[in-house]
């Protein structure tokens, strides 16, 4: 007889660029081993939530590729809340949904509007913000290769780049408002106001711009566009300097940047 456990795991990996979580990622183990090779293809089932679907999506398993650090899409049968795939190993899977990769929207200058990607993204554009009499192209694209975030932070949100008919670099005659959405799961270690951050082309670094956080969205005015990130700050938490002669020296040394742990 051997052991067979499903286990839900705490701090699981995070979504691949692209996809949203559903459910809670898993772990399968036979006796306490977490990578295990059947004889023959046994059957996962994981549930979801439909009503989290938007239109036209369709939900997927995916497992984890722990040698190679990424997830893999297998697929799935789905039947209501619920979705079934043939594995021939254990391993970490969960339930995952693909997102749109863009959006586009022709504005008027003199009337305005709003472009928005799902729950992801959106920007609200005044009328007199945009350049010219002429309708333009206003388009939010998801970045595939992201820069690097600075160490000591991490994503909340994947990173998205607006452009005006084409133009990566565009200036406003006004503010215009963009808005995130980002993971709550994914806050869990970071400071209390994750920021919108814009990544600078000639710098390359990123700059924290801020925002309004309401629940689980951040809200900032700009006059250009780049890159666009939600980023916190990892909580730092050290287990060693408790009662040391210079722990209030070295806290105040973190709260500046001087130094960091091992988050």
């Amino acid at each position: 007889t051997q052991k067979v456990k499903i286990e839900r795991v705490e701090s699981p990996p995070a979504a691949p660029i692209g996809f949203r979580l559903l459910n809670d990622v898993f772990e399968f183990s036979i006796d306490g081993k977490k990578s295990y090779n059947f004889a023959k293809d046994v059957t996962i089932t994981l549930g979801f939530d439909p009503e989290a679907l938007g239109e036209g999506e369709s939900p997927s398993i995916h497992c984890y590729d722990e040698k190679l650090g990424h997830w893999e899409n297998l697929g799935g049968k789905v039947s209501g809340g619920a979705i079934s795939v043939e594995v021939d190993h254990f391993t970490k899977f969960a339930v995952m949904v693909e997102l749109p990769s863009s959006v586009t929207a022709m504005i008027e200058p003199g009337e305005g509007g709003t472009v928005k990607l799902g729950n992801e993204v959106s920007i609200e554009i005044p009328p007199g913000a945009l350049n010219g009499s002429e309708a333009v192209e206003v388009k939010i694209e998801r970045v595939k290769s992201p820069p690097v975030t600075p160490s000591g932070f991490k994503l909340l949100s994947d990173v998205f780049e607006f452009t005006i008919d084409g133009k990566k670099r565009y200036r406003f005659a006004e503010g215009v408002i963009i808005k995130f959405g980002f993971d709550p799961k994914a806050a869990v270690d970071v400071e209390e106001n994750p920021g919108i951050n814009c990544y600078d082309e000639y710098s390359r670094r990123w700059v924290n711009i801020g925002g309004e956080v309401s629940g689980h969205t951040v809200t900032v005015q700009v006059d250009h566009f780049t890159k666009f990130a939600v980023i916190g700050k990892i909580i730092l938490s050290f287990t060693d300097i408790a009662g040391h002669w210079a722990e209030s020296n070295i806290k105040e040394l973190v709260s500046l940047g001087a130094i960091s742990g091992y988050p």
